[in-house]
């Protein structure tokens, strides 16, 4: 019983002071940075609305700003020949 006992007292420390430790890692990121970037995403419609999954910019393309793609660099193998 005692043994019981110990092992659960211990064991719900553990788990209790695992969390903690897990909320304070440092992500690198700080909470306004976090926002921006957010606000960013809704900005440029790349949130997914909806039960579908689409984001706002693939319903209505229209509505934002085509975006525009790097050409990619030629193969330089390709140019000698």
């Amino acid at each position: 019983m005692n043994k019981t006992l110990i092992s659960l007292c211990t064991a719900s420390l553990l788990a209790t002071f695992s969390h903690v430790s897990l909320a304070d890692r440092d992500t690198g990121k700080s909470r306004d940075q976090v926002k921006a970037e957010l606000a960013e995403a809704r900005i440029q419609g790349a949130l997914p609305v909806g039960e579908d999954g689409l984001t706002p910019r693939q319903r209505h393309p229209q509505l934002y700003p085509a975006q525009t793609r790097l050409a990619a660099k030629p193969d330089a193998s390709k140019a000698s020949r």
